[in-house]
């Protein structure tokens, strides 16, 4: 009978980082495998009075490449709310494609 299962090659980790300075939020997050950095993120977000804003960008280490950039803002005003979002994203095939919806 030969050795069991290695538990290692199901090993996954995840770095989550928060960092708060002039009101504005930062955030990071790194996952791992057992032997490689698969994804990465970085996010930031802050409130301007009635608006908030929040950004990510998204990255592939292995393919040294963006996947997508995510900006949302929303607007509070008397119960009214509008919300902007702009993505620009890695369409894999055709290079980057980009949308806005309000």
């Amino acid at each position: 009978m030969g050795p069991g299962p290695n538990l290692l090659d199901s090993f996954s980790s995840e770095l989550d980082l928060y960092y708060t300075s002039g009101g504005i939020d930062y955030r990071s997050s790194s996952l791992f495998k057992k032997d490689s950095y698969y994804a990465q993120s970085f996010g930031a977000s802050t409130s301007l009075g009635a608006v908030d804003i929040d950004s990510t960008l998204d990255f592939d280490p292995k393919a040294v490449r963006l996947n997508y950039f995510l900006a949302e803002t929303d607007f509070r005003l008397s119960g009214l709310n509008i919300g902007n979002t702009f993505l620009l994203e890695d369409t894999e095939n055709a290079g980057y494609g980009a949308g806005y919806q309000l």
